[in-house]
């Protein structure tokens, strides 16, 4: 599961040392986020598809330390489908360097059966997710690790 964390990560440890100028202060930081999504890594995708997404994220930090990541955009398949998808994250401080992680990814196409959800909450040692180890799953939906592709 760690290493599904390896896209959202560095982006999450960039935001949070852009706080400290003046811009970041004044609200939350936006930038553009793409991905792709293939039958070969999720099994709810048709076979021999690949989806290709696009979106704006939006990230924003509580001044206890909670980082909060809404990303909303597009996709389209090889069959040229049209899907939409949300997707955010809650990663809050428990004690120590620990840190709650909230996950949530959902992907719906227009006219297809496929409503793609995937969900989860767990505990990390650190907010460096990539090195961190995970101290517990509470809550896990769909398919985290294939499914997600954020």
């Amino acid at each position: 599961m760690i290493k599904r964390f390896s896209l959202l990560a560095p982006i999450a440890c960039a935001f949070a040392l852009s706080l400290v100028t003046p811009a970041a202060a004044a609200g939350p930081v936006n930038m553009p986020i793409a991905f792709t999504l293939s039958s070969a890594t999720c099994s709810q995708v048709p076979s021999e598809t690949t989806l290709t997404g696009q979106g704006t994220a939006q990230f924003s930090m509580t001044p206890s330390g909670n980082l909060h990541s809404v990303i909303n955009g597009t996709a389209t398949d090889t069959q040229g489908h049209f899907w939409r998808f949300n997707y955010t994250q809650n990663m809050r401080p428990i004690g120590g360097t620990a840190v709650e992680v909230t996950d949530h990814f959902n992907l719906v196409g227009s006219g297809s059966p496929i409503k793609l959800h995937s969900h989860f909450v767990a505990d990390f040692s650190s907010s460096d997710i990539e090195s961190a180890d995970l101290l517990a799953l509470k809550q896990i939906h769909g398919d985290p690790i294939g499914c997600d592709p954020i």
